[in-house]
């Protein structure tokens, strides 16, 4: 039971934040509920999933997890925002296949064509005057 309240959790969050300028109420209604059943839960279960017990006692662990949730979610928005930001600026996609030729030996190409990442990179477009 506690994985399912767990993953009802996780995905009303990211229902809820998927579109921060128009919230989804109901997504948080149901992360908010679905997280306190969770920790309800795993506060009398008597081998819980995620010790809350534990959590509670130990302060540098959670800020541990709090530290490392930050640095994650920082990542994820600038691999995938990244894209997205500079389109929202007026820059278009730039001819990749001809990029990609003339800096083939670029480490940043290759990491590209090795995450498959090359065919959604932008390029600058706009005159820069």
């Amino acid at each position: 039971m506690a994985i399912i309240r767990a993953r009802a959790a996780v995905i009303s969050l990211i229902g809820a934040i998927s579109d921060i300028r128009h919230v989804s109420w109901v997504a948080v209604v149901v992360f908010v509920s679905s997280t306190a059943a969770l920790v309800a839960w795993e506060l009398r279960a008597f081998a819980p999933v995620i010790d809350v017990r534990m959590l509670a006692r130990n302060g540098p662990l959670v800020r541990t997890y709090l530290r490392q949730a930050l640095a994650l979610m920082a990542a994820y928005a600038v691999l995938y925002g990244y894209v997205q930001w500079l389109e929202t600026l007026g820059f278009a996609p730039a001819d990749r296949e001809e990029l990609a030729a003339l800096f083939a030996e670029t480490h940043q190409v290759r990491m590209f064509q090795e995450t498959g990442r090359l065919g959604i990179e932008v390029a600058w477009s706009m005159p820069l005057a």
